[in-house]
């Protein structure tokens, strides 16, 4: 077990100790006095929805912890939690690193896959008024977001992992399952000597393997039946999974015998910190909905300049850092790139607008979707339950784009500068359009591209035109097929 008998013998020790250094505890006996150094440590923040950029994150800390010859890896938590499947590797990948000393401290919140990565540490020390517990797998959804939880098949791998880890470690089995199994009922012992080859804390199922019932050992129910474990810093402490609670990280140096200036924090890079940026929802909507206005103007304008620069940047921005992050399969990226291929084979070589843009515009929005998807466990279930987050999010970049977009053609045309920003079409001497005989069958030459509304130039006159179906290129040459009133349509000469 984790505990040392000598924690008694130091308490008054220790409680003397309290009243000369004002960053211990207030109850410093909580904690019992390792018996030597534990050497510099790494101090390495885990904090926010555990996510791949996390996991990569923790993999170059364990590398540089090792490389330094750290003995010591404290993880400072506070996390609601995050995704499955990486948290398990996250669990995995402390587990089994060659580091002497792994702490797990509390610092504000361990829940969901946060108190799977806390037991996944030789030792687990809280902050005062922090929590930990409530892991059962959940996928997006459910009222109130609180949401869905995943079928038994999913869930019993959790708790075979809690289970294998709290035994490795010495904490309470039944404590670690009961955060993951809503179906057990744990119990406290209230005489455990009378039951020495029991443990302390145990569940329901424990006892009914060893042929007794509560009522029989005397116990009281620490957490019925239906409910998740889910335990103050106290509550940890006096049920035996945290060894202790301190007032803050000054106070855990002491314990552990590391000196302040021997405790070296770690910190994401500034690629890190930018990938997890950008790949958290509300960057991700926004960048979504720049994109769309630059596909919009783009489109509404002759020509390629800053707007299709724009939608490119934020579209490129947004896929290359959910790649980066671990969202973005190679399938989605190529995706991506078809879409943008066939949209630019229908821009430059091909005239008009048709099947090839539209497929083109689809794919990338089909890319774009899947790119933004949170990965799920759960199967074909589970995944269509997060396409409609995904459409949704994808609904809501276009709505602000189009918000976006229509507040630009109001606002930015009256800004001092703007008119110097935009290409504008020297007006034309103003006449009466001719009567349509004089008109039909003359021939014209494009002077802007016809998408499908330009100008053309008929003779020394520059004249509104339609083109007939097809978007004509600047330069074509064209026959006016008849004229509507004071609209011109026009078809390019074969």
């Amino acid at each position: 077990m984790r505990r040392v008998t000598l924690a008694a013998a130091l308490a008054s020790l220790s409680l003397l100790a309290a009243r000369a250094d004002p960053v211990l505890p207030e109850n410093p006996g909580d904690l019992p006095e390792p018996p030597v150094a534990m050497g510099p440590a790494y101090v390495v923040p885990v904090s926010g929805v555990i996510g791949s950029d996390l996991l990569e994150f923790l993999r170059r800390a364990l590398r540089q912890c090792q490389a330094d010859g750290y003995p010591t890896l404290i993880l400072e938590l506070d996390t609601p939690g995050g995704l499955l499947i990486e948290s398990l590797e996250i669990s995995e990948l402390i587990q089994s690193a060659p580091i002497p000393n792994k702490i797990a401290f509390v610092k504000t919140r361990a829940l969901s896959a946060g108190a799977l990565i806390a037991l996944s540490c030789d030792r687990l020390v809280m902050r005062e008024g922090t929590e930990i517990g409530d892991c059962i797998p959940v996928m997006p959804g459910g009222p109130g977001g609180t949401g869905v939880e995943l079928p038994e098949k999913y869930v019993r791998p959790v708790v075979a992992r809690m289970h294998s880890l709290a035994e490795l470690h010495g904490y309470p089995v039944a404590l670690a399952e009961g955060m993951v199994d809503k179906n057990l009922e744990v119990h406290e012992l209230l005489h455990p000597e009378r039951h020495p080859d029991l443990p302390r804390v145990l569940s329901d199922r424990d006892l009914a393997n060893a042929g007794l019932s509560p009522a029989e050992v005397e116990s009281r129910i620490l957490s019925p039946r239906g409910e998740i474990v889910t335990l103050t810093a106290l509550q940890a402490k006096d049920h035996g999974l945290a060894e202790g609670v301190v007032a803050n990280l000054s106070a855990l140096y002491r314990h552990l015998g590391i000196p302040a200036d021997q405790a070296r924090r770690l910190a994401p890079l500034w690629s890190e910190r930018l990938i997890a940026w950008i790949t958290s929802p509300l960057i991700t909507m926004l960048l979504l909905a720049v994109g769309l206005m630059g596909l919009y103007a783009e489109f509404s304008h002759p020509g390629f300049g800053i707007p299709g620069l724009a939608a490119l940047a934020c579209f490129g921005a947004l896929l290359f850092a959910h790649y980066l992050g671990g969202y973005v399969e190679y399938w989605e990226l190529f995706l991506f790139l078809g879409g943008a291929a066939l949209l630019a084979v229908e821009i430059f070589l091909i005239p008009g607008f048709g099947v090839t843009g539209i497929a083109g515009i689809a794919l990338m929005v089909v890319a774009l979707a899947l790119a933004t998807m949170q990965p799920v466990s759960g199967g074909i279930g589970a995944l269509m339950k997060e396409l409609p987050l995904a459409a949704a999010r994808i609904l809501g970049a276009v709505g602000l784009s189009l918000v976006g977009f229509l507040g630009l053609i109001a606002i930015v045309p009256r800004l001092p500068g703007a008119r110097r920003m935009i290409l504008e079409t020297p007006p034309a001497p103003q006449r009466l359009i001719p009567a349509q005989g004089d008109l039909v069958g003359r021939k014209a030459k494009a002077i802007t591209p016809l998408h499908p509304s330009g100008k053309i130039r008929l003779g020394e006159e520059v004249l509104d035109a339609v083109s007939d179906g097809d978007f004509l290129p600047e330069g074509t040459p064209v026959t006016i097929t008849r004229v509507e009133g004071t609209r011109i349509v026009v078809r390019a000469d074969a």
